[in-house]
């Protein structure tokens, strides 16, 4: 599968092509889930410089440890969850107190889902929307992650 093959597929292929060790996988897992690995990471330092190696770290240790090898599903959220993990032991390593505040936007409903671990039922209750109408507004949150993100790096 060459790259511009990768477009939207879901977990299962996403697995079976890190299984074969496809050469592109990892390209596409970059483009997919950057933004939120560097969101999250973004909202517990306002440091950068930073952000940007822990940010580099957090991806190369998946990729390394293998980790997306060892579930079997919902890699969005085990990935976050490991980003967010691996974030604060880094920051502590270093000496710096993880910000205890997220920001309410751009991913208040990726923090609840991701972070606190709560249910998409709770969530759709809190934000008084159906359960139907959280996944459009995950893809929100996550286009917002990704101008963050963007807005960023333009910056450095």
């Amino acid at each position: 599968m060459v790259p511009s093959q990768l477009t939207n597929l879901p977990d299962q292929e996403i697995f079976l092509l890190l299984k074969k060790n496809n050469r592109h996988i990892w390209e596409y897992i970059y483009d997919k889930y950057s933004p939120a690995i560097y969101g999250i990471i973004c909202s517990i330092t306002d440091d950068k410089v930073l952000a940007e190696k822990i940010f580099i770290d957090a991806f190369v240790e998946v990729k390394e440890k293998q980790v997306l090898l060892k579930i079997s599903h919902s890699i969005c959220v085990h990935l976050l969850r490991f980003t967010y993990q691996f974030a604060v032991n880094k920051l502590k390593e270093y000496e710096v107190n993880p910000a205890v505040n997220y920001p309410v936007v751009p991913a208040s409903l990726i923090n609840f889902l991701c972070i606190q671990c709560g249910s998409i039922k709770e969530a759709a209750s809190i934000l008084n929307i159906t359960e139907e109408e959280i996944p459009k507004k995950l893809r929100f949150e996550f286009l917002a992650l990704r101008q963050v993100k963007e807005n960023k790096m333009a910056i450095v």
